[in-house]
């Protein structure tokens, strides 16, 4: 997989700065008594998930990425997990909480953490199997020799 330049180039981070968007607007229509309480809560939750896609592409290696990444998708779950609440509780209708778009960013993060986990097996691998003898033989000729090795006395 190449390498992830900037978070803007990403289509996961774009979905996710969409549903904090729809998150902020759904929140102004909460009960005045839940702007201490759910609203400023499902608007932080909101933000950490592109917040932290940013932060991971931000980071040096893969691993971090992934963390970072790993981080969103539990942010994602908490948000999905308050919008029900909102639900139950009539605070908000299923059809303003935007599940369609959470499900959508769900399948999204996911499937770039699963090809970066592949990614970096993949690349595990090649760097950890055995060489060939015709590997061992290219290697040789780039040192200058043709792979036969001499005693010297």
């Amino acid at each position: 997989m190449d390498r992830i330049e900037r978070h803007k180039d990403l289509l996961v981070w774009h979905k996710a700065i969409q549903l904090a968007g729809k998150v902020y607007a759904v929140t102004r229509r909460l009960p005045s008594e839940e702007r201490d309480g759910l609203s400023p809560q499902l608007r932080r939750t909101a933000l950490s998930i592109p917040s932290s896609i940013a932060e991971g592409c931000a980071r040096r290696t893969r691993t971090e990425l992934l963390e970072f990444l790993q981080v969103a998708l539990g942010s994602l779950s908490e948000l999905e997990t308050q919008l029900l609440i909102s639900v139950e509780q009539d605070l908000l209708t299923v059809t303003e909480c935007g599940f369609d778009q959470v499900a959508e960013l769900s399948d999204l993060l996911a499937g770039l953490i699963r090809r970066l986990n592949t990614a970096a097996r993949e690349a595990h691998a090649k760097a950890c199997s055995p060489l060939t003898l015709a590997d061992r033989t290219i290697g040789a000729a780039r040192r200058g020799n043709s792979g036969r090795q001499t005693l010297e006395p």
